[in-house]
Formats: structure tokens, C-alpha cells, sequence
């Protein structure tokens, strides 16, 4: 009883302390050959799904729901089946302590990233876990956020492969060198039609030298042309 008490006591100040926060505690623990998981109120409305207690004590229910969710949503099976696996590496003694990211369905039919972070406290004399403790954060901002970035430059190499195949079927000449490092402008890029027509040689970098360039041009008046001017002013 004031074992349980002190429980309470914990789990209290947990639950205040953690209140309308993006975070979550919960515990892993075995009391008389049986283990429990234990949550805090943060905990349950970080993860958004109803009937949390009853999930979590009882393995089969869980278990159901992750089935379920892997039928409806199988691009994330291979998620859910890392977190199982090493949330099982802890629990054995394999590892001490663990973190990663997985989708949770909520009650809302909706998919949140959340940030698991594990340690196991205590062991027993075979090594497996008697108290793991562990956070969860919801990192579905961050997720959506990287995801769109990642669909962005995906669109963008997709765009720029485009526009180069058209520069090259169209035989434009294009040079550019807004991208690189080069104060005294020495160097630029050029497409490959570009060097072809002119006939110049490219470095290892695949850069023409402003060198080599200038050795194309020639005088049509007492001033001729500045290459380096022409490069300044684009």
C-alpha cells in the first residue's frame, strides 16, 4: 500500500508538472511476475488514443491495434516493427537504453510522429528489465516539416533534370557561377553545349577557367570585350 501510495504520490506531480506539454512519461515495470505500463495523463494525450489503460495492460489489445494498424497503413509497418524490436532488445538486456521515432494512429484517424526515449533503471539476475523509464515526445511538427523538405528538393532534382534535358536538346549555351566561391571569379560552370561549340577544356571540378575562356574572344572594336565584366554583371 505505500508503495502504491508513493506511486500515486509520483505519478501526481508528474501529470501537474507535464500538463498541456508535448510530453509524455511512462514506465515500464514487473510486480509479482507480471509486467505493467504505466503512463502519465501527458503521456495519453500525447499519443491521442482512447482507452490508453486499457491497451497498455492488457498485451493482446495492444497488439490488435498495431495489426490493425499495419493493414491500414502498411508503409508504416517497417517503423512499427523497429520500435517493437528494439523496445524487445531493452526489455532482454541486448541494450540499456534507446531512442526512435514511429507513427502512431490516434482515435482521430489521424498519424502522429512521436519520439520514443527509453533507459532501463533496474534489472533482474537474468538481465531482463524489472523498471524501464521512458519519454514521449509528439515531433509530428518537426516530421511534416522535414518531410516537405525532403518532397521539395525531390521536386526541385526532378525540375532541374528537366530543364537541363531541354537546355541540351535545344542546344543552348548556359553558364552560371552564382553557386560558387570564387571572389576573383576565376572559374565557372558551363553546360556542355556551351563548352563543346567553344572548344574549351573543364578542370576536375568540371569548371572552365576565365583563362581559357577570354582565348575565344576577339576585338570587333578598339575597346573589345571584358569577360570579366560580362560575368560580374549577371
Amino acid at each position: 500500500i505505500e508503495k502504491e501510495a508513493e506511486l500515486f504520490k509520483y505519478q501526481s506531480l508528474f501529470d501537474e508538472g507535464l500538463k498541456n506539454s508535448n510530453i509524455g512519461v511512462w514506465w515500464h515495470d514487473l510486480v509479482d511476475g507480471k509486467y505493467f505500463f504505466n503512463q502519465t495523463a501527458s503521456y495519453k494525450q500525447v499519443m491521442g488514443i482512447d482507452g490508453l489503460e486499457e491497451k497498455d495492460e492488457n498485451s493482446e489489445v495492444w497488439s490488435n491495434y498495431i495489426e490493425d494498424f499495419k493493414k491500414n497503413y502498411p508503409m508504416y509497418i517497417e517503423y512499427l516493427d523497429k520500435d517493437a524490436e528494439i523496445f524487445s532488445k531493452a526489455v532482454s538486456g541486448e541494450i540499456d537504453s534507446y531512442e526512435n521515432i514511429l507513427p502512431i494512429l490516434t482515435s482521430k484517424n489521424t498519424i502522429k510522429w512521436i519520439e520514443v526515449r527509453a533507459t532501463v533503471i533496474k534489472r533482474d539476475e537474468s538481465g531482463r528489465s524489472i523498471l524501464m523509464v521512458g519519454v514521449n515526445v509528439d515531433v509530428t511538427d518537426r516530421m511534416k516539416s522535414e518531410q516537405l523538405i525532403t518532397e521539395l528538393q525531390r521536386k526541385n532534382h526532378v525540375l532541374n533534370n528537366a530543364n537541363r534535358s531541354t537546355i541540351e536538346t535545344t542546344g543552348l549555351l548556359v553558364w552560371t557561377n552564382d553557386r560558387l566561391n570564387t571572389d576573383d571569379y576565376d572559374k565557372f560552370y558551363a553546360n556542355d553545349a556551351y563548352i563543346n561549340t567553344l572548344g574549351l577544356d573543364t578542370d576536375d571540378d568540371g569548371l572552365v577557367s576565365l583563362k581559357d575562356y577570354k582565348t575565344t574572344f576577339y576585338d570587333d572594336d578598339d575597346e573589345g570585350l571584358d569577360g570579366r565584366a560580362i560575368l560580374r554583371s549577371k
